[in-house]
C-alpha cells in the first residue's frame, strides 16, 4: 500500500510508531531514546501493525481496473492491402 491519505488522524500515529523502525532517515532518532523508551517504541510496533489492518481491512480501497490489451487483427501477407488499393499487402504496403 503505498496511497496512505486516506488514514485517520488517529492512526497516522500508529503508522509514525512502525515507520520509527522502518525508515533510515529516523534512525537518528532512535538514538536519543531511553533502553525503556526504545523497547516501549519495539511493543507498540504490533498493535499498531494490528490496528492498520484492521481499518483497511475494514474500508478496503479498490485497486484500479486495468483494461486489457488488445491486438487488433495482424493483416497477413497474402491478404489484400488495407488502404484499399485491391493489391496483396506484401506488394503495397507491407515495405512502408
Amino acid at each position: 500500500m503505498s496511497d496512505w491519505s486516506g488514514l485517520p488522524e488517529a492512526l497516522q500515529t500508529a503508522l509514525d510508531n512502525i515507520a520509527l523502525h522502518g525508515d533510515e532517515e529516523k534512525t537518528a532518532e532512535l538514538g536519543k531514546f531511553t533502553a525503556e523508551a526504545y523497547v516501549d517504541s519495539i511493543d507498540q510496533i504490533r498493535p499498531a501493525a494490528l490496528a492498520l489492518y484492521d481499518y483497511w481491512m475494514d474500508n478496503p480501497k479498490e485497486a484500479p481496473v486495468k483494461q486489457p490489451i488488445v491486438n487488433a487483427q495482424k493483416v497477413g501477407r497474402n491478404d489484400p492491402c488495407p488502404c484499399g488499393s485491391g493489391k496483396k499487402y506484401k506488394q503495397c504496403c507491407l515495405a512502408k
